[in-house]
């Protein structure tokens, strides 16, 4: 074939195949659209920090606080909470919900029961206050 041949080939090539232009950095996993399937209502992992990261008083009662909103949200809402961690802190956790879930309005409600979840009220207004 001719070079004059060829470079018509390649640019018919080049015309007709799904342009691969993704930008994809050099050791970087691949990420979220391989990751999730698009028919199931997507996992989110969730961090919630204190402002200031100021400590939390009761460990235990925001334990028990999370417990309870999220045995509530499993039974009412279909909303599932998943492994949780609590730290001094922040706090970790996966949740799902069907495909209505908003998760800014949920994540509200949460820091919301965890709050109403302190013994003293003193201590409620003071997390109120660190918490976001």
């Amino acid at each position: 074939m001719c070079p004059h041949a060829q470079a018509r080939a390649q640019a018919l090539r080049l015309r007709t195949t799904a342009p691969t232009n993704k930008r994809v950095i050099k050791g970087r996993p691949p990420r979220l659209s391989q990751i999730f399937q698009s028919y199931e209502a997507p996992l989110f992992f969730v961090t919630v920090c204190t402002l200031y990261r100021h400590k939390i008083p009761f460990l235990k009662a925001a334990n028990e606080a999370l417990v309870v909103y999220g045995t509530r949200a499993i039974k009412e809402f279909n909303v599932a909470i998943g492994r949780y961690v609590i730290m001094p802190d922040h706090l970790h956790f996966f949740v799902r919900g069907d495909q209505n879930f908003v998760l800014a309005t949920w994540v509200k409600g949460l820091k919301r029961a965890i709050l109403e979840a302190f013994p003293t009220r003193t201590a409620a207004i003071l997390l109120a206050a660190r918490f976001f």
